[in-house]
C-alpha cells in the first residue's frame, strides 16, 4: 500500500498558534517583571540590609528599634530628607563607599563595617551559611570633600565581651543596661586607637568597638555582630545596641540606605511605558500591532498578481526608449536620423554602391517608381518641428520605401 504525499505541515493550525501565543506571553513576561525586578525584589538573598532577615541581615534590628518606639524606613526610591534623624549604612564590603555619593557633614550617619563571606542556604531562602571572613580593609568613605579610612583589627578567637564605656557618651548608654556582659562574638572586629576618632564604646581591655569621627556625627560600628541579625540574639547585646541607637538618632527617625546593595526604585521607560498616563497610549499601540497582525493572518481572498515594473524583450526595450524620448519632448530631432535610415535600407534592398554620398543616391532612388520624389519626403521628415508632424512625414516615407523596396503593405 503506497503513503498518500503531499506538502504536510509539521504542526497544525492549532498547534502554531499555541506556540506563537506562548511565545508572545513568555516574551511579554519576561519584560515587564524586567521593569519591575529592582521593586519586586523582597530582600530575602540574605544580604547586609535592612530587609535581610538572614544571620548577617538586619531586619531585626529595624523590627527592634521599631519595638522600641522610633520610626524606621527603608526606602527603595530616592531617600527622603533625613537631617532630621540618623542615616545607616550596612555596606556588603570594604569598597562600597567608593562608588557611593561623599557623606553629608550635617548629617547623622551610622557606618557597620562588613565582616563575614556568606553563601545562600540552599535549604532555606533567605538564610545564609557562614562560608569565611573578609580580608581586613580600612573602611573608606568621603565627608565634604575629605576622604577618611576607618582602620580595623580582628582578634584570632571567639571571646566573651565586657563592654566598657570609653567617654561619658559610652558611659551614658551602657548605664541603662543591668549587665556589661554582651556575650561571645568570633574574632572580634575592632577600631585601634586612631587620632581621627573618639572611642565611646570598648571592651574591657580597650578594644574600641563604637567610635565617633572627630568634628562630624558619623559613628562607626566595628563589628557587625554587634548589630546583625545574629548578634542581636544576646540580649544585653541588643539591649545595647538600642541604647547607642537612641543616644545617636537625638529622637529623630531611623533610615537604613539600601542604594549600596542595589535595591531602589530607579526611573525606566519601560515602567514608565506601563504606567499611568502612558499605558493608555501603550494599548492602543498594542492593540493596532494585534489587529496588523489579524489582518496579515488572515487574508481577503486570493493574492493578486503584480505586474513586472519593466517587461523583458526587444519590444520592451523599444517602448520604453520611445517612452523615454517622448518625456524629454525629443521627437522632433530624430527625424533626420529616421530619413538616413530609410536612405540606407533603399540602398541595400536596390544594390546601390557603397559609399555614394546622399545626393547621388537620393537622384537614383528618384528614379525608381512613379510615387512621390524620395529626396523631398527625406527633407520633409528632417524639417518636422512637431511630433504630429513628424509621424506623418515618416508614414509618408515608409510607405514610398515599401514601394521601392517592393514589400508588402
Amino acid at each position: 500500500m503506497g503513503v498518500s504525499g503531499g506538502n504536510q505541515s509539521a504542526f497544525t493550525g492549532r498547534a502554531a498558534l499555541a506556540i506563537i501565543f506562548t511565545g508572545v506571553f513568555t516574551f511579554s513576561a519576561f519584560f515587564v517583571l524586567s521593569a519591575y525586578a529592582p521593586q519586586l525584589r523582597q530582600g530575602t538573598d540574605g544580604g547586609t540590609h535592612a530587609l535581610s532577615k538572614g544571620a548577617t541581615g538586619f531586619a531585626f534590628l529595624g523590627e527592634l528599634l521599631k519595638q522600641s518606639g522610633v520610626d524606621v524606613m527603608a526606602p527603595r526610591g530616592v531617600i527622603p530628607d533625613t537631617t532630621g534623624g540618623v542615616l545607616v549604612y550596612t555596606p556588603q564590603t570594604f569598597s562600597a563607599f567608593e562608588k557611593a555619593p561623599p557623606l553629608d557633614p550635617y548629617q547623622i550617619t551610622i557606618i557597620i563595617a562588613p565582616k563575614w563571606e556568606t553563601s545562600p542556604d540552599p535549604f532555606r531562602k533567605g538564610w545564609v551559611r557562614k562560608r569565611g571572613i573578609k580580608p581586613l580593609q580600612p573602611v573608606a568613605f568621603e565627608l565634604d570633600g575629605t576622604s577618611y579610612a576607618a582602620p580595623l583589627m580582628r582578634a584570632e578567637d571567639k571571646r566573651n565581651i565586657i563592654a566598657e564605656a570609653a567617654d561619658a557618651y559610652g558611659g551614658v548608654i551602657l548605664n541603662a543596661l543591668s549587665s556589661r556582659d554582651i556575650g561571645d562574638i568570633d574574632r572580634l572586629q575592632y577600631l585601634p586607637d586612631d587620632k581621627m576618632f573618639e572611642p565611646m564604646i570598648a571592651a574591657a581591655n580597650g578594644q574600641t568597638l563604637i567610635a565617633k569621627l572627630k568634628d562630624a556625627p558619623v559613628y562607626i560600628i566595628s563589628d557587625p555582630d554587634l548589630a546583625n541579625t545574629h548578634g542581636l540574639a544576646t540580649q544585653t547585646r541588643a539591649r545595647m545596641t538600642a541604647e547607642f541607637f537612641a543616644y545617636a538618632r537625638a529622637g529623630g527617625p531611623v533610615f537604613f540606605d539600601l542604594t549600596l546593595h542595589g535595591i531602589e526604585r530607579t526611573r525606566n521607560i519601560v515602567r514608565l511605558m506601563l504606567e499611568p498616563p502612558f499605558l493608555a497610549a501603550t494599548l492602543c499601540i498594542l492593540v493596532a500591532g494585534l489587529l496588523l497582525a489579524l489582518k496579515a493572518a488572515a487574508r481577503f481572498g486570493p493574492a493578486r498578481a503584480t505586474a513586472r515594473p519593466f517587461e523583458a524583450g526587444k519590444v520592451a526595450l523599444a517602448d520604453n526608449s520611445s517612452a523615454l524620448i517622448r518625456m524629454a519632448k525629443r521627437e522632433a530631432a530624430f527625424g533626420e536620423r529616421y530619413a538616413d535610415l530609410t536612405r540606407r535600407r533603399i540602398a541595400a534592398a536596390i544594390g546601390a554602391p557603397k559609399g555614394v554620398n546622399h545626393e547621388t543616391l537620393d537622384a537614383l532612388i528618384n528614379k525608381i517608381g512613379e510615387a512621390d520624389d524620395f529626396t523631398a519626403l527625406a527633407d520633409r521628415v528632417k524639417n518636422a518641428g512637431s511630433a504630429g508632424e513628424l509621424a506623418d512625414a515618416a508614414r509618408t516615407l515608409y510607405k514610398r520605401k515599401k514601394e521601392i523596396t517592393g514589400e508588402p503593405r
